[in-house]
């Protein structure tokens, strides 16, 4: 009799993750680098200060929808932590 080893079920989600890590680390790089540059080297820069909440709400938006990709989850919107009973979309 042989015995066969339970299927690998973390392997795929690991993987996810770790792309999912890579790839938000990526673009935090690619986004952030330029703009604090552009901050730093010019004149007209500090005014990208104002554009700078609007920028970190982006990224952190795309930061959550890599983590719901990583973990293979729905795009719905999460339960209110403050009214768990509600259904999400309900009056």
């Amino acid at each position: 009799m042989t015995q066969t080893s339970p299927p690998q079920q973390s392997q795929p989600n690991t993987l996810r993750k770790a792309i999912a890590l890579i790839a938000g680390i990526g673009i935090c790089t690619i986004v952030v680098t330029p703009f604090a540059l552009a901050i730093n080297r010019f004149d007209w820069g500090v005014a990208l200060l104002l554009v700078a909440p609007v920028m970190v709400w982006l990224l952190l938006w795309v930061g959550k929808a890599l983590e719901r990709w990583a973990r293979n989850e729905p795009d719905i919107p999460a339960v209110d932590p403050d009214f768990p009973d509600d259904v999400a979309g309900e009056p």
